[in-house]
């Protein structure tokens, strides 16, 4: 999930993905666009992200997502009301049935959050449980 101001946080993402592709456990970068349109969101991704599958702008997966894990744009607050626990962008891993394992403050943290993310990960860490 991406606004303004996110694009370091999105190089990062790119250069810790490609760094411990060939070391840790592989997973899969879903982008979930808070663009304000389809065409800066297919921008945005066509020349700032890496090997990552998106989501289609107004696919209605994106809005379950956001509601789901409580992360969107401050832009989008009318439509998703103020009880976010996060801004974006934000990292969620979530395990191959779609249940949380991890989530990262990117917004907050900057890219310092992404070496939090550890490989083992299969279910929540304790060590996170406590900062929500």
């Amino acid at each position: 999930m991406r606004a303004s101001g996110a694009r370091s946080a999105d190089a990062s993402r790119r250069r810790s993905a490609s760094s411990t592709a060939s070391t840790r456990t592989p997973f899969d970068i879903v982008f979930v666009s808070s663009d304000s349109s389809a065409e800066d969101a297919t921008q945005h991704f066509e020349h700032g992200q890496g090997e990552w599958v998106a989501l289609d702008w107004a696919d209605p997966l994106s809005a379950k997502l956001k509601r789901q894990h409580r992360i969107w744009s401050g832009r989008e607050v009318m439509q998703f009301g103020l009880n976010r626990r996060s801004g974006v962008p934000a990292v969620v891993v979530v395990d191959s049935a779609g249940g949380e394992v991890a989530f990262m403050a990117a917004e907050r943290d900057g890219a310092s959050a992404l070496k939090s993310y550890r490989s083992d990960w299969r279910r929540w860490p304790v060590e996170l449980a406590d900062e929500l």
